[in-house]
């Protein structure tokens, strides 16, 4: 089921309008979908299309903040891959236009990837094939999506994965900060971010804790960029305009997958790495290698079980200089050595 609304989307370029609600909300730079999960959540997406009829591609985030559609930088993924593909961006209920107050990083492998999928598989047929580009958390989602048997790797065309993979070794992070942060949060687990939002008295206490650093999310798991790879324009968005409000009830589940440095259910099992047979499909990943969060041993060993499990298609690693974690993806040469060098080439 779906519902359909019209949302300010900038800068990025163009949809063709059509009369068919089915076919989401058209808007001069943008097309929006607002789509029910199985378990009754919303969720969006919005799509471009490309230039050319390859195969569609879907772009999945890390924690909240966006990486792929850039609204102060010339370039970015989405305008990148509008050179031949049609692209959609989901805004899960861990994004701050759809935030969720209970919610684990398996509901987003469970539902809200599946219904992203579906909605693409609906507009273009079942035999379509979508190429995935997921960041860290989405990387972590994704896999939980395929290897758990919500998607089938079936309707995958490739997936490639930057400082995510089914392993997760992250860098300085405190699993006891997060537990903390949990603790002083209490029932209310969506944290305003902006300094004039009204926020109560455990979110007050929990902002004072983070603000060490230049952001909020920083200052709870650790710095997700090196400061000199992204412009200052891009600095400002990050901060002032871009994320609004901090969803944090997945991170708990997320303590989890940090400690045991693999993707387990939110109970702490071992429920996916069991079943290898479910990733058919060949993979990229890639890391940075100027090491912020995530290690590169994160896509190493991924790359590696990929080798000796599904042999029969195409697997690769790439570890770019220079790089930390999102500046992968935000930074002002990303366009050069990762978009085009990379992602863009394999797909």
């Amino acid at each position: 089921m779906s519902r359909y609304r019209s949302t300010p989307v900038h800068l990025l370029g163009g949809c063709n309008a059509s009369s068919d609600p089915s076919r989401g909300v058209c808007n001069p730079n943008g097309q929006v979908f607002d789509t029910k999960s199985k378990d009754g959540f919303i969720i969006s997406c919005k799509q471009w299309k490309g230039e050319k009829k390859l195969h569609p591609v879907l772009l999945i985030n890390g924690h909240s903040t966006e990486n792929y559609w850039l609204p102060t930088e010339p370039n970015d993924l989405v305008r990148t891959l509008e050179e031949g593909h049609e692209t959609w961006l989901l805004q899960p209920r861990l994004h701050p236009l759809n935030p969720s107050n209970n919610f684990t990083i398996e509901d987003i492998g469970r539902f809200d990837i599946p219904a992203v999928i579906n909605k693409i598989r609906d507009l273009h047929g079942p035999l379509i094939k979508i190429h995935v580009v997921a960041h860290c958390v989405g990387g972590l989602a994704i896999h939980v999506a395929l290897m758990g048997s919500h998607v089938s790797a079936a309707h995958i065309a490739s997936l490639s994965c930057t400082n995510s993979s089914m392993s997760a070794f992250f860098y300085n992070s405190n699993p006891i900060i997060l537990q903390m942060s949990m603790v002083i949060l209490g029932k209310n687990k969506i944290l305003p971010s902006f300094k004039t939002s009204k926020a109560s008295s455990r979110q007050k206490l929990l902002k004072t804790k983070a603000s060490n650093e230049c952001e909020v999310f920083s200052g709870i798991f650790g710095n997700t960029f090196w400061h000199d790879n992204i412009s200052p324009s891009m600095h400002y968005w990050l901060n002032k305009q871009s994320l609004p409000r901090l969803p944090m009830a997945g991170f708990p589940h997320l303590g989890k997958i940090c400690n045991a440095g693999f993707i387990v259910d939110s109970s702490g099992k071992n429920s996916y790495l069991i079943h290898p047979e479910r990733m058919a499909l060949p993979t990229l990943y890639i890391s940075g290698g100027r090491t912020l969060l995530v290690t590169p041993q994160t896509t190493l060993l991924a790359t590696n079980y990929m080798k000796l499990h599904q042999s029969g298609f195409r697997h690769e690693t790439v570890v770019v200089d220079g790089f930390g974690h999102s500046d992968l993806l935000i930074g002002e040469e990303s366009y050069k050595k990762i978009f085009k060098q990379s992602v863009k080439e394999f797909l």
